[in-house]
């Protein structure tokens, strides 16, 4: 992977090209496929910031290393229509490949988090992790000049 990583940095079409890419677990047979405008960093997210990254993508790079994945470019496209073409790559194959053979968790690329909700535990946990001192803005507080500006920017329009 290390090699793939060092060609895709020196593509002369990175800034205005778009890419749908299929990687796959060699020794798994699990299968992803992604787009980026720009798959040099978007490669480096995959790899450097896990966070930034497919959760189930990641365990299993985690688990097996990149170097047991294979990296395939499947379509070259203009960037205004990498989302519509990543989802006819993901309609194949959700449609061809076994539920456990496919890291992508979304099966929209337009919409990743429709027809799913977080369930009870899910929507506490996450409200109790930013709650008090981990809330981001936990003991700050707007200057007046803010206040004032938020409140001209509200006036007029109904909350309900």
């Amino acid at each position: 992977m290390t090699l793939i990583l060092s060609l895709i940095l020196k593509l002369p079409y990175r800034i205005r090209q778009g890419f749908l890419v299929l990687l796959k677990c060699l020794d798994t047979g699990g299968t992803y496929i992604g787009s980026s405008a720009d798959l040099a960093v978007r490669f480096i997210e995959h790899v450097n910031y896990p966070d930034k990254s497919n959760l189930v993508l990641q365990r299993s790079s985690d688990k097996h290393g990149w170097e047991s994945f294979s990296f395939d470019i499947i379509e070259l496209c203009d960037p205004a229509v990498l989302l519509e073409r990543e989802q006819v790559w993901l309609n194949i194959l959700f449609s061809t490949f076994a539920s456990a053979l496919i890291y992508n968790i979304a099966r929209d690329a337009l919409a990743p988090f429709t027809g799913r909700t977080h369930s009870a535990e899910t929507k506490a946990a996450i409200s109790e992790a930013m709650s008090g001192e981990n809330h981001p803005y936990y003991g700050k507080s707007h200057s007046p000049e803010t206040k004032a500006a938020m409140s001209e920017a509200h006036k007029g329009k109904s909350i309900f």
